[in-house]
């Protein structure tokens, strides 16, 4: 929402650790990664609240839900 790269994001989170930090950060985006607290707070900190733990929640249901139901 403002304009910042996946790499932006990535670095933002502490993403860095991986091979390929910004696909980790749009897993998360988009719900695909599960999210666990520390990243969670981290998240909700850095959007000032406009990304809530519901959303968080809600984007990863969305997206089991809709791969369970193309591997089905």
């Amino acid at each position: 929402a403002h304009g910042k790269t996946l790499k932006q994001l990535a670095d933002a989170l502490g993403l860095g650790g991986g091979a390929n930090p910004s696909r980790r950060a749009q897993r998360v985006e988009t719900g695909e990664s599960p999210v666990d607290v520390p990243l969670a707070d981290k998240i909700v900190a850095i959007t000032g609240g406009r990304v809530t733990l519901e959303d968080l929640h809600m984007t990863r249901r969305e997206w089991l839900a809709a791969n369970s139901e193309a591997a089905a």
